[in-house]
C-alpha cells in the first residue's frame, strides 16, 4: 500500500475545497438515496434537512466537518461507494488526510481491524482519483463525483 499521506497534495486539497458545491452534493444525494424509493423520501429528507442543510443556511446544529467525522467512522468497515463519496465530502468540508487516517484508526479500535483496513484500502483508491481531478482542473463537485463513482462501475466487456 502506498504512503497515504503522499497521495493528495496540499494544493490539490485546496482546489477540491475551493471547488466544493453543496447544492451539487445535495442533488447527487437526492438522486442516489431518495429517487430509488419515493416513500422513503420524507424520512431521508428529514435527515438531510437536519444534518446537511446547515451547510447552505448556516443554521445552528452539527457542523458539516463533525457530521462527516461521524459518518466516516460509521462507514469505515463497510467500504464501497458510500464511504468513497464521504471521503471526498469530508475532505471538501475541511478534513485532512491525517484526520481521515485517525478516524479509520479509531474506527478499527472499536470496530476491529477489518474496519481500519477497509478504510485504508478505500482511501488508497480514492485519493489518487481526487489528486488527478485537481491536477486536471476538474476539482468542482460536479466533476469529482463521477470520477469517484467510476471506481465502482461494473467492468465493461
Amino acid at each position: 500500500m502506498p504512503d497515504l499521506l503522499s497521495l493528495l497534495t496540499d494544493d490539490a486539497l485546496a482546489a477540491l475545497q475551493a471547488g466544493y458545491d453543496y447544492p451539487t452534493m445535495r442533488a447527487g444525494f437526492t438522486r442516489a438515496v431518495i429517487a430509488p424509493y419515493g416513500p422513503g423520501g420524507a424520512w431521508v429528507s428529514a435527515q438531510t434537512d437536519h444534518f446537511y442543510e446547515i451547510e447552505a443556511t448556516g443554521a445552528p446544529g452539527m457542523a458539516a466537518i463533525d457530521r462527516e467525522r461521524c459518518i466516516l467512522a460509521m462507514l469505515a468497515g463497510r467500504g464501497g461507494a458510500e464511504l468513497a463519496i464521504h471521503i471526498y465530502w469530508g475532505l471538501a468540508v475541511g478534513l485532512t488526510v491525517p484526520e481521515l487516517l485517525d478516524i479509520f484508526f479509531l474506527a478499527g479500535t472499536y470496530g476491529g481491524v477489518p474496519a481500519y483496513k477497509t478504510g485504508l484500502d478505500l482511501l488508497s483508491r480514492v485519493l489518487p482519483v481526487l489528486q488527478a481531478a485537481a491536477s486536471d482542473g476538474a476539482a468542482r463537485t460536479r466533476d469529482v463525483l463521477p470520477r469517484v463513482a467510476a471506481l465502482f462501475a461494473p467492468p465493461v466487456g
